[in-house]
């Protein structure tokens, strides 16, 4: 007995098309949300460093800023120097928060499962990094 498969490409097309571009999205996202996070480590990192031991704001957010701006895309959007860069002054310690907003590629796709209150145009990042502040001689 013959089986009529007729309708079974259009089938494959209806669920796998959606399924491989959903997932083809996501991993672009994650994708570049940990190329950033790794970015923003290293620029925590250093601005952190820059801090405990020039004990200079400015210096250090200039740092952190450099390799922001060098790395990933530096749009007004996704990163604003002035509050994204957090520098903090723990007694001992000092350390650097920088934040930055990933852009998602297709937005709309992640609305189709219902997590738009989770993710929409951008989803946000950041990274804390904490050093022993130098001891600034006296002569």
């Amino acid at each position: 007995m013959l089986k009529d498969r007729r309708g079974d490409i259009m089938v494959m097309v209806v669920f796998i098309i959606p399924i491989t571009l959903f997932l083809l999205n996501f991993m672009l996202t994650y994708g570049l949300a940990e190329y950033s996070k790794s970015t923003l480590i290293t620029a925590s990192r250093e601005a952190a460093r820059t801090y405990a031991v020039s004990h200079d704001r400015e210096l250090a957010r200039t740092t952190a800023e450099n390799i922001i701006t060098q790395t990933l895309n530096s749009d007004r959007e996704y990163f604003n120097p002035g509050s994204d860069i957090v520098l903090f002054d723990e007694g001992k310690y000092a350390a650097a928060t920088v934040n930055y907003r990933v852009p998602v590629a297709v937005p709309a796709m992640f609305r189709l499962i219902g997590v738009n209150t989770i993710i929409g145009n951008h989803m946000q990042v950041s990274s804390t990094a904490r050093f022993v502040k130098e001891a600034v001689p006296s002569w």
